[in-house]
């Protein structure tokens, strides 16, 4: 077994802090025992007893001298039935993961807005030894986990994760809307392409290589994973995800309309995948080809810059409200003081994408850290309690019920909610 490399603890860090974090983790922790058990998980016996204890490091600690190990006893049981042996069920670590769940925990919270190096620098900093490809490892879990509790896909493979069933634990809108009636349930959806380790430099090789031959077609963008989420606007809270290697098309599109069951509204930039789903064209992306048109651009041409933004100013605002009059007529559910308070462009997505690829900070070769990665990032953005520079609460920290453990211990899985099916879909 490789020992973790020494480290010793920042002259910065808040000397009281640290001794507080290391002192109640010493007098909680260290030493205890966890020797409770209700039935053997083989046989569902209740015919057993307690055979010995296993020490087990919780977690390590950085000292000035060195590392303190801080062990626990975790109780092991032999059933008289099936005569196999087993753990306390109350043990304080996730299935296949090092260190207790604490710590576990702090790690996928802080892996939603930082790198792995950057958590791992700041936990040294607070006394607690975590290298880089344990936290990085903790998120790959976090990610398969969340994919075999939540996961949506065609053909017998999960690509993406229904969102709803962890902050919510329902299968779709339909679920959610019976039980709040009172809010409203239109959606944005887009897609973005982060990407792949090693693609640009590879796009800058053949680019060159490509002008060196006289090629004019040349890449743009480097090659990269197809990443589409979907969005409840007023509930600001993300419904869905997927991430693959594909282009994205009209299947995954379908994909990731699933937990949109009944939903009132879909508004899109207008890709054609998502033609099946009858979607509300963005009404940004509409005015773009308007101002395209020959006769725009000979006008701009023509006529002082002010005055040519003043006059787009003036056609948007009367193409925003022609839109919106129709709008009423099709979606009155969508109507309140008569005013249409439904998405008409997909900025608010647009802003989750951009925070996205914030987070990720470096590409990715390895999609099931992807998929966790990206996943903590939604998740940590629709349960938030602050926001625009002032206290805030989301509807999804209000009525959720989220936990780490919901996925790495796999509590979900209780209730039996069926996954959504690509045949059951129809928006």
């Amino acid at each position: 077994m490789q020992h973790p490399k020494k480290k010793k603890l920042c002259k910065l860090s808040p000397n009281i802090l640290v001794k507080a974090i290391q002192t109640f983790l010493e007098k909680e922790y260290d030493g205890k025992k966890y020797d409770e058990a209700e039935r053997c998980p083989h046989c569902k016996s209740k015919n057993f007893y307690l055979h010995s204890f296993r020490k087990k490091t919780f977690c390590i600690l950085i000292k000035e001298n060195g590392f303190k190990e801080i062990d626990v006893k975790i109780g092991v049981f032999r059933c008289k039935n099936c005569n196999k042996f087993f753990v306390a069920s109350n043990t304080p670590f996730y299935q296949g993961c090092k260190y207790g769940k604490p710590i576990v925990d702090l790690c996928l919270w802080m892996t939603a807005s930082m790198p792995y190096n950057r958590v791992e620098n700041v936990l040294t900093q607070f006394g607690i030894q975590v290298d880089r490809d344990t936290v990085k490892r903790y998120c790959q879990k976090f990610g398969k986990r969340a994919k075999e509790i939540a996961g949506i896909g065609a053909f017998g493979e999960d690509i993406g994760v229904n969102i709803l069933k962890i902050l919510f634990n329902v299968k779709n809108v339909e679920e959610l809307r019976k039980r709040y009636p009172d809010e409203k349930y239109d959606a944005v959806a887009d897609e973005t392409y982060p990407p792949i380790r090693g693609a640009k430099k590879k796009m800058k090789e053949e680019n060159r290589i490509k002008k060196w031959e006289g090629n004019k077609k040349i890449k743009n963008y480097p090659d990269g994973f197809c990443v589409a989420t979907s969005y409840l606007p007023h509930l600001q809270s993300f419904s869905s995800m997927i991430c693959c290697p594909s282009s994205f098309n009209w299947l995954v599109a379908r994909i990731l309309f699933l937990p949109l069951e009944r939903v009132t509204s879909i508004c899109t930039d207008g890709n054609p995948s998502y033609k099946n789903a009858n979607p509300i064209l963005c009404i940004v992306h509409r005015f773009r080809k308007i101002i395209q048109s020959k006769e725009i651009k000979e006008l701009e041409k023509e006529i002082h810059p002010n005055e040519f933004h003043e006059m787009l100013h003036y056609i948007f605002e009367e193409f925003k409200g022609e839109i919106t009059e129709t709008m009423k007529k099709i979606y009155p559910d969508l109507v309140e003081d008569d005013e249409f308070i439904g998405a008409l462009s997909t900025n608010a997505i647009e802003g989750g994408n951009w925070r996205i690829k914030w987070n990720l900070r470096t590409s990715y070769s390895n999609l099931d850290g992807l998929i966790g990665k990206i996943l903590l990032i939604l998740l940590m953005d629709s349960v938030y309690v602050f926001r625009n520079g002032k206290p805030t609460e989301s509807f999804a920290h209000l009525h959720s019920n989220f936990k780490f453990s919901n996925i790495m211990d796999g509590n979900l899985m209780l209730n039996d909610i069926e996954k959504p099916s690509i045949i059951q879909f129809s928006v």
